[in-house]
């Protein structure tokens, strides 16, 4: 009975939960007073419209903020030799997620692409080359590289996608400002909507470092903070295996916590690093 609950999602949780103790102790404290001052000044507004009945009908009504929790898991660089693996997860437990995809060779790359699409997953746009040097050389390098693997993705899936996501993030020491400006500007006139991340797994680190408890406890963590949340995570090699032996624990665990997962759509609010 002991060793099963050791190797338990409940183990886990626990442990993560015991690690983030005093992370989440402090925002839970600091909302709570921040509630407060917002409950008192929403008291003072409602007898202020009170007192001038004329003005209340023209006063603008506050966005509504939504307390729904929800996670938009994205794997970046696929296909890989573990994307079955990450679709078979996510069959299982009947999630969706987001794939910024790169361009392989090979007819296996094909394969996974339209398995993706036929299971109902997203298709971002990465790069068609994944190189640095190449496709931040200039704006229409950029361009002309996501275009081509838009293209590409079409020809194999008949899927055509409008999001995707810059090599390194759009604030990626490789793309300097005034570039990235340039780009941007390229991007909004073809409908292009890019996404950034608000919870990293922490998986880009060497294999030999790569610990199925870090990407845990990474992304936990991060997740918490946000009701919306942007996860990062890598389908690249069968040196990524923590990624796979984490996942499914990660949803369960999100899942227990009021977490719903969806796919990344234009539409979708932008998490981004830069504007």
């Amino acid at each position: 009975m002991k060793q099963h609950y050791l190797g338990s999602v409940s183990f886990f949780r626990h442990i993560i939960l015991l690690t983030l103790f005093l992370i989440v102790l402090i925002p839970v404290i600091l909302t709570s007073h921040l509630s407060q001052r917002v409950s008192a000044l929403e008291n003072k507004i409602n007898v202020l419209t009170l007192s001038n009945p004329e003005k209340s009908s023209e006063t603008p009504q506050p966005n509504v903020v939504s307390n729904k929790k929800i996670a938009y898991l994205t794997f970046d660089d696929g296909p890989s030799v573990i994307t079955e693996e990450i679709l078979d997860i996510l069959r299982a437990k009947k999630v969706k997620a987001t794939f910024f995809v790169v361009h392989h060779n090979d007819t296996k790359t094909v394969d996974r692409l339209k398995r993706m699409v036929n299971e109902g997953h997203a298709i971002g746009l990465h790069s068609y080359t994944h190189d640095y040097k190449k496709i931040y050389s200039s704006a229409k390098a950029f361009i002309d590289d996501i275009d081509k693997l838009n293209v590409y993705i079409k020809e194999c899936t008949g899927y055509e996608t409008k999001i995707l996501r810059f090599p390194g993030g759009s604030n990626s020491c490789h793309l300097p400002k005034n570039l990235f400006k340039q780009i941007k500007t390229e991007l909004d006139k073809r409908g292009y909507v890019y996404f950034d991340w608000n919870a990293s797994s922490g998986d880009s680190v060497s294999s030999s470092k790569l610990k199925t408890e870090n990407i845990l406890t990474n992304c936990y963590s991060r997740v918490l903070q946000h009701n919306a949340a942007i996860i990062l995570m890598h389908d690249t090699s069968i040196k990524k295996k923590a990624v796979v032996e984490a996942l499914p624990i990660l949803i369960d665990c999100l899942i227990g916590d009021g977490y719903t997962f969806s796919t990344l759509t234009p539409e979708t609010p932008q998490v981004i690093f830069r504007k």
